[in-house]
């Protein structure tokens, strides 16, 4: 038996990161809101013990740039903060 599970994934990204991984964004100094599908299967054996998981991502439905006024304070915090 599988259990499985589709879902929209959202993730906040700064550009530069999303670049290096290869997405289409034009400023490495913005930040963004990136979307996809994803599936996740869960195969368990006949006792119902989870096996293992296996994920699969057909890569991003939408990539959006995103405002400064657009993110969490929490994520600003973490990314955006100045070493001291």
């Amino acid at each position: 038996m599988t259990f499985s599970c589709n879902r929209t994934k959202a993730v906040r990204v700064p550009g530069s990161f999303a670049a290096r991984r290869g997405f289409p964004v034009d400023d490495e100094a913005a930040d963004y809101l990136i979307v996809n599908r994803q599936l996740l299967l869960w195969p368990v054996d006949g006792e119902g013990r989870i096996q293992g998981e296996d994920s699969y991502s057909s890569g991003p439905v939408s990539i959006t740039k995103l405002t400064f006024d657009q993110l969490p304070c929490e994520y600003v915090e973490l990314v955006h903060s100045t070493a001291t």
